[in-house]
C-alpha cells in the first residue's frame, strides 16, 4: 500500500491485519517496515510491527490503517460504489485522499528528531524487557525502521530485504515456524466422525473463575449456555467475571452473547443439551458427586466433559451409566486467554465423543491436544517437576529473584515461584499430591510449598505466597519465606545443602522438564514429540524461540543433556536419573524432532 491508496475492508467480526512475521522469527517483509509508517505514524505502527499482534477492521480504520469499512451483508453494493469513487478519482486526478490530522502527541514526537529519536529508545527497552533480548526479530524490525527514516522507499526496501535475509536462517526463526506449523496440524485434527455428535446446547456445571471463563468462550463461539452453581451469589460472581471478560467486545456482540447464557440453581433446562462441561473444585469425591448427579438429568446422548488438571477421567466415568460418553477437557487459566485444550480420552471414551470434543474446542478458537488418562496428563505433569525443583532451591539457599530471573532470561514468560503464586498455591498441591501418589519421590512436594499451603499462603489470590500482592503490583516476600525457611530447619526437615551456582540451577529446572516429555512419550501419554512441545507451549508459555522441551533437548544434544542428568542423579537424587528411552537415542544418536 502506498499512502495515497485507499483501502475497503467488508466487516467481518474474524476478519484480522496484522503484520504478525516477528512472531515467526522474521520481519514484515515487501514493504511492512516502510510503508505502515508513512501510513499511520512512527509510534503507532511501531506498536503492530514489533508485537506481531493483530487488529480487528473496525480498530483497523480508527488507527488508520483503512479509510473504509462496511457489513459483509452489503459487500457488493459497496464494492461497486468503491470502484465507482476510484474511477471517477483517476479521471479526475484533482481529487487527493483526505489524510487524518495527526494527533497533538504525534506531532509533538514524530515532527522532529529528538521526538522521534525517544520512540525508538522507548520500543527497544520495550522490546528488551518483553523478550530478555533472546528474540532477534523486533530489534531488527526496530532497526528497519530506524535507519531508513530519511533515505526514501526505494533505499529502505533494500535494507528491509537485507534485514530480512539475516533472520531467516536463526534457530529461533526455524524454531517458531515449526511451532506455527505444529499448531496448525493440530487445528486440523479429527477423530471419528465430528459431524455424529453437533454441538449447539452446552452446560457448566460451576461458576468460579475456570465455570465464568468457560461459559464465556462457548457463549462468544455461538452456543447457547446453561450456568449452573449451588446459590444465586455465586451466580451472581461469575456472570461479573463474564462481564469483564466483554469489555473489549462490542455493545451488539456483549448483547449477543449474554443473550445466550443462562442462570440456574439446579438441572433444568439439561435435558435438551448437548454438551455438559463440569468445573468444580479439584476434589476427586465432590467431582463423581456431581457427575453422578448430573446424569440423572441428562440424556444418554450427551457427552460429559470434566475440566481437570489432574483427576483421573475413568474414575470419574467407572460409575456412570454412560462412560463411554465421558471425556476430559482441561481448560488452562485465564480461559479466555490461554489458546490450550487437554482433550483426555479415558479408557472407554468413544471415537465420535473425542472428534466432536475436538471440533468444540476449535469452534471455541482453542487449540485441543489429545493426551492418554494418565496421572497430571502432559503439561501438569511436565510442569510440576520444574516448579518443584525451583522450590528446593529456594530450599537451598537460592533467593526467589534469582530463581525466577534464571527462568525469565531463558525465556519462561514468568518465573515458577511466581507461577506458583499466579495458579495458586492450593492448587498446585493438590495437583501435586496426585502426582505424588502415582510416581513417588521424584514428584516428592517440597516441603515449602507445603508449609506455605498449610499457612494459607495461596498466592494471588489472597495477595500472600512467595510473593506479596497489592493489587498489580508483586515483590518477593524474602523476609516472610526466609522464617518459614528457617523454622522448616529447626525441625530438620531441610538438610541445609551446598548452594547450587546459576549454571546447575538452570540446567536442574529446564532438563527435569525435558527428562519427564520424554517419559511421556515413552508411555504414550501424547501422540508425538511436537504434540508434546506444542502442548508446553501453548499451555505453560514453554520458551516458544527454544521449539519446545524437546526441540531444546535435540539442540542440546542428547548425550550432553544425558550426561548432565546422571552427574545430578548422582549429586542430587535419583529424581534427575534419565528416562530410558532418552538414554537409548543418545546412544543411536537419534533425534526427537
Amino acid at each position: 500500500a502506498e499512502p495515497n491508496d485507499e483501502w475497503l475492508i467488508f466487516y467481518n467480526p474474524k476478519t484480522k491485519l496484522g503484520q504478525p512475521e516477528v512472531q515467526l522469527g522474521i520481519i514484515p517483509g515487501f514493504g511492512g517496515t516502510q510503508r505502515l509508517p508513512r501510513l499511520i505514524g512512527l509510534e503507532k505502527s511501531l506498536d503492530l510491527i514489533l508485537s506481531g499482534r493483530s487488529l480487528d477492521a473496525k480498530r483497523a480504520k480508527r488507527m488508520g490503517v483503512l479509510d473504509e469499512v462496511v457489513p459483509a451483508a452489503v459487500a457488493k453494493q459497496a464494492a461497486l460504489s468503491y470502484i465507482e469513487r476510484r474511477l471517477e478519482k483517476y479521471t479526475d486526478r484533482k481529487e487527493k485522499r483526505s489524510f487524518r490530522p495527526r494527533t497533538l502527541r504525534e506531532w509533538i514526537l514524530e515532527s522532529n528528531p529528538f521526538g522521534r529519536a525517544l520512540i525508538f529508545r522507548l520500543a527497544k527497552k520495550s522490546v528488551l524487557a518483553r523478550t530478555h533480548g533472546n528474540y532477534p526479530a523486533p530489534l531488527k524490525a526496530l532497526e528497519a525502521v530506524r535507519t531508513t527514516q530519511y533515505v526514501g522507499l526505494e533505499k529502505g526496501l533494500a535494507r528491509e530485504a537485507k534485514l530480512f535475509g539475516s533472520l531467516v536462517g536463526t534457530p529461533q526463526c526455524k524454531n517458531l515456524i515449526r511451532v506455527f506449523f505444529l499448531q496448525e496440524k493440530l487445528k486440523k485434527k479429527t477423530v471419528g466422525d465430528p459431524a455424529a455428535l453437533p454441538m449447539t446446547k452446552a452446560a457448566v456445571i460451576g461458576a468460579g473463575v475456570m465455570g465464568a471463563g468457560i461459559t464465556y468462550v462457548l457463549a462468544k463461539a455461538g452456543l447457547s449456555v446453561r450456568l449452573k452453581d449451588i446459590d444465586w451469589m455465586a451466580l451472581a460472581k461469575g456472570r461479573g467475571s463474564i462481564g469483564k471478560s466483554m469489555k473489549r467486545l462490542d455493545p451488539k456482540m456483549s448483547r449477543e452473547l449474554l443473550q445466550r447464557v443462562s442462570l440456574t440453581t439446579d438441572y433444568s433446562g439439561f435435558r435438551n443439551t448437548d454438551v455438559v462441561i463440569e468445573a468444580a473444585p479439584e476434589i476427586l469425591d465432590l467431582k463423581k458427586k456431581l457427575l453422578g448427579e448430573l446424569v440423572q438429568h441428562t440424556s444418554d446422548r450427551v457427552i460429559v466433559a470434566t475440566n481437570t488438571s489432574s483427576l483421573s477421567v475413568d474414575a470419574m466415568a467407572g460409575s456412570l451409566p454412560h462412560p463411554e460418553n465421558v471425556i476430559g477437557m482441561h481448560f488452562f487459566n485465564p480461559v479466555e486467554k490461554m489458546p490450550l485444550v487437554e482433550v483426555i480420552v479415558g479408557e472407554k471414551t468413544v471415537a465420535d465423543v473425542t472428534g466432536a470434543v475436538l471440533a468444540l474446542t476449535k469452534q471455541i478458537g482453542k487449540i485441543p491436544v489429545v493426551v492418554q488418562d494418565k496421572p497430571g496428563f502432559l503439561v501438569n505433569r511436565v510442569l510440576m517437576p520444574y516448579m518443584n525443583e525451583a522450590a528446593l532451591l529456594l530450599e537451598e539457599g537460592v533467593p526467589i529473584p534469582e530463581i525466577d530471573r534464571l527462568m525469565l532470561t531463558f525465556g519462561m514468560p514468568m518465573g515458577p515461584l511466581e507461577l506458583f503464586d499466579e495458579v495458586g498455591i492450593d492448587i498446585t498441591v493438590h495437583a501435586g499430591e496426585t502426582l505424588y501418589e502415582a510416581f513417588g519421590d521424584r514428584m516428592r512436594p517440597a516441603k515449602v510449598v507445603l508449609q506455605l499451603f498449610t499457612e494459607k499462603r495461596l498466592g494471588k489470590k489472597n495477595g500472600l505466597g512467595f510473593y506479596l500482592h497489592a493489587g498489580k503490583s508483586k515483590k518477593p516476600d524474602e523476609r516472610g519465606i526466609d522464617v518459614i525457611l528457617r523454622r522448616l530447619r529447626q525441625k530438620c526437615d531441610i538438610a541445609v545443602a551446598k548452594r547450587p551456582h546459576g549454571t546447575e540451577a538452570l540446567d536442574r529446572m529446564t532438563l527435569v522438564m525435558v527428562n519427564e516429555a520424554v517419559r511421556c512419550i515413552e508411555e504414550g501419554v501424547v501422540e508425538s514429540p511436537g504434540e508434546a512441545d506444542a502442548a508446553m507451549i501453548l499451555g505453560t508459555g514453554f520458551a516458544p524461540f527454544r521449539g519446545g522441551p524437546l526441540r531444546f533437548a535435540d539442540e542440546t544434544g542428547l548425550s550432553k543433556v544425558v550426561e548432565k542428568l546422571e552427574a545430578l542423579a548422582n549429586h542430587r537424587g535419583m529424581r534427575f536419573a534419565p528416562a530410558g528411552l532418552l538414554v537409548k537415542h543418545a546412544r543411536e544418536n537419534k533425534r526427537f524432532t
